[in-house]
């Protein structure tokens, strides 16, 4: 059996974020963390080191892979 990455999802729309993580969830992906702001999810990348990491490009209304 092939080992599912952990995922970490990110977005600042509660619906958008729920549906994605249990759409994930159904498929059997380790969804490791939700984030519905930029600090948590900062926070749960460097504390739970996930393989994957899905962003809302318009998180909190900034861009989402800008360099920090």
């Amino acid at each position: 059996m092939i080992k599912s990455p952990t995922v970490l999802v990110a977005s600042d729309d509660a619906f958008e974020l729920a549906t994605l993580s249990a759409a994930l969830r159904l498929h059997a992906i380790n969804v490791v963390a939700e984030a519905q702001t930029e600090e948590i999810a900062q926070n749960f990348y460097k504390f739970l080191s996930p393989e994957v990491v899905i962003i809302d490009l318009q998180f909190a209304s900034q861009e989402a892979l800008s360099c920090k």
